[in-house]
């Protein structure tokens, strides 16, 4: 039995109990809703369940993809029904307390079931990002259109769901995307060993974050706000030649990211490979002096992207201890 089928034989036992009296209606509306609210809590815990199974073994349950779709598209229809659990003109102060609690529970259980669908495509893509950030990734690599085509073919699965949802997902993707490349390339053992590796870092970021935004340009993004502008930034931290220049990049960068952290930036440092200890120094009482509160509108990402372990104090450099 589907959401709708609940909610059908639901209004019809109420459309039974109208003729009744409207005492039995009032009832009959706030235990509908309590037992919707029951139902949906019921297939959160179904949810975590099978996620947890499928993650043991990926191929268990059949068509697990489906179904994560058919829950985020039923909780959509359900969403735009709940008007139908009240009349226009409502005088029972019992629903207008339970209905935002049912819109709250059905909106819980299609973010848990999106969550869910969007495991699937990061637990594809972290080892490609993981095998990404090389001298030969510098010179030559299909990993960046390796990954565009493993979330093209997962954009088929997201054009099945509904808008306004299918917009989320896919601005979830370009999110996920984001902070794995990032992590990626601070957490990689290369270290530029001189100008023209920097040049050739700088360059092959700039394809990479062209390739990304085609690619979520043909899945249907309507709009890229994070993978472009985000990498682009960061390709213009290393195509910059003179590195006493740095702290003004930094500070146009803090001010596009604000949530960047010292530790980020010591690693974007590290990466460059031409950073003296007086500039490091520079580029650190910069971010100080510029420390800014986030805007209330302002998503942050740096958050989300870890930074790696400091090296142990006998390392004189990090690539001495990979």
């Amino acid at each position: 039995m589907t959401l709708a089928d609940n909610l059908q034989m639901l209004m019809e036992n109420i459309q039974l109990a109208s003729v009744l009296g409207e005492g039995l209606e009032s009832r009959m509306r706030t235990a509908a809703l309590c037992e919707m609210e029951n139902c949906l809590v019921w297939l959160r815990e179904t949810l975590v369940k099978y996620g947890i199974e499928h993650m043991k073994e990926r191929s268990f349950p059949p068509h697990y993809i489906l179904y994560l779709l058919a829950i985020i598209n039923a909780c959509s229809a359900l969403s735009s029904s709940i008007g139908q659990l009240q009349p226009e003109e409502s005088h029972i102060p019992a629903f207008s307390k339970a209905a935002p609690c049912l819109q709250t529970s059905l909106d819980k259980t299609q973010k848990k079931a999106c969550h869910l669908l969007l495991d699937e495509l990061q637990t594809d893509i972290q080892p490609l990002f993981r095998n990404s950030p090389s001298r030969s990734w510098l010179s030559a690599s299909d990993a960046v259109q390796i990954i565009c085509e493993k979330m093209e073919n997962f954009g088929q699965h997201l054009s099945q769901v509904r808008s306004p949802i299918n917009q989320y997902l896919l601005a979830q993707v370009e999110r996920m995307v984001t902070i794995e490349y990032v992590k990626a390339l601070l957490h990689s053992k290369l270290v530029c060993r001189n100008c023209a590796e920097r040049q050739q870092l700088a360059q092959r970021m700039s394809m990479d974050a062209e390739e990304l935004k085609s690619s979520l340009h043909r899945m249907s993004l309507e709009e890229s706000t994070l993978c472009v502008p985000l990498i682009l930034a960061l390709q213009e931290f290393f195509a910059l030649k003179d590195p006493s220049l740095l702290s003004l990049e930094i500070s146009g960068l803090m001010s596009a990211f604000p949530d960047i952290s010292d530790d980020h930036v010591l690693a974007l440092l590290e990466l460059r490979g031409d950073v003296s200890r007086d500039i490091r120094h520079t580029v650190l009482n910069t971010m100080q002096r510029q420390a800014l509160s986030l805007p209330e509108d302002f998503r942050p990402i740096f958050i989300s992207i870890p930074v790696p372990a400091p090296p142990p104090p006998f390392c004189l450099h990090p690539s001495s201890c990979a």
